[in-house]
């Protein structure tokens, strides 16, 4: 990839970056309970508990809570005091509160049915742009732009896009990931990329040199990136 195309999408490049994504993540994915649930209500407990917290932590507690609290009624039927005690060792009262309130809503509103359009779940508390868009494309395949901190810092780098604090909200970043999920089961392409930028696109000291798609990406071949 040349850097006079910066921010051009070249669809062979990005079909060989997809490709080698997935071949990569086959063998290098990491195994956590929720990536295999389809229940659209443990989906949507794991995209919660993970905004702003490693998935390290949430693994810790993930079996325990939801074993404790099945479905959003459960949730709804305890006190917020109960559930911060629960949810302490990854602590943000503000999301665990948000979450309550999550639960009550979808309990007297939706019968306890989590609604699958992204509008709705906009308006849930604590819900925002990524949750939403997880949420719909986990549980219905449809793409979405799904775009956490590492998926940021991979779509940055591979186009040569510059990453800011408000690149999850860039309309840029949107329509490149949209492009790159282009995939009959983008929520394991998700899985794989997240991955793929945690073990090898790393933040710091990323391993360009051994990285089989440096040929096509921008910050790989030196093409124009900055950070």
């Amino acid at each position: 990839m040349k850097s006079d195309n910066l921010h051009i999408i070249d669809p062979v490049e990005t079909s060989l970056a997809r490709d080698y994504i997935l071949k990569w993540g086959v063998k290098n994915q990491r195994s956590f309970n929720w990536r295999l649930s389809n229940s659209s209500y443990e989906i949507f407990i794991s995209e919660f508990l993970l905004h702003r917290t490693r998935a390290g932590q949430v693994s810790e507690i993930y079996d325990f809570f939801i074993q404790r609290y099945p479905n959003f009624e459960s949730i709804a039927e305890t006190t917020k005091s109960n559930l911060r005690e629960d949810l302490k060792t990854i602590g943000l009262n503000w999301r665990i509160d948000a979450l309550y309130d999550c639960a009550l809503r979808i309990s007297r509103d939706y019968r306890g049915i989590l609604p699958l359009d992204k509008t709705t779940l906009l308006s849930l508390p604590g819900v925002g742009e990524y949750i939403a868009s997880a949420v719909v494309c986990f549980c219905i395949g449809s793409i979405e732009p799904v775009l956490d901190t590492n998926i940021v810092r991979f779509i940055g780098r591979f186009y040569g896009l510059k990453i800011t604090d408000s690149s999850r909200r860039n309309k840029r970043f949107k329509e490149f990931i949209l492009q790159f999920l282009k995939t009959k089961n983008p929520r394991q392409l998700i899985y794989y990329i997240i991955d793929f930028a945690f073990a090898v696109c790393t933040p710091s000291k990323p391993k360009c040199t051994s990285c089989p798609i440096k040929t096509v990406c921008n910050f790989g071949s030196g093409g124009g990136i900055r950070k």
